[in-house]
């Protein structure tokens, strides 16, 4: 999967644990990524394991992918700030298994 700047998503399939599907969402540098990660939110099937991770930045998430990110388990997201780290490992439709947001300039985050 493309692994770049902004959100990056790796889904695994709830039964096997095996990958299903991978994006990479640019809210910083593109406007319609926000958008876009919210569709692919959206069509992740209940159960499955969702991780989610910021490399270099993001930009600050609109309410609709908070929304979004509520819906994998995520309680932190609209902590997220510009050069915020960030990292979930969550459930479609349920809760976070871990969860950690970091200040920009505090270093990465640990799950």
């Amino acid at each position: 999967p493309k692994i770049g700047r902004g959100f990056n998503i790796l889904t695994l399939s709830k039964s096997s644990r095996n990958s299903v599907s991978a994006g990479n969402f640019d809210t910083y540098g593109s406007p319609s990524a926000s958008t876009e990660m919210v569709n692919f939110i959206a069509g992740i099937p209940n159960g499955d394991i969702v991780l989610v991770g910021i490399m270099d930045s993001a930009a600050v998430p609109t309410p609709q992918l908070v929304s979004a990110l509520s819906s994998v388990g995520a309680k932190q997201a609209a902590s997220i700030a510009f050069r915020s780290s960030y990292g979930l490992i969550g459930v479609k439709g349920g809760s976070a298994l871990s969860e950690s947001v970091s200040a920009p300039g505090k270093g990465p985050v640990t799950l």
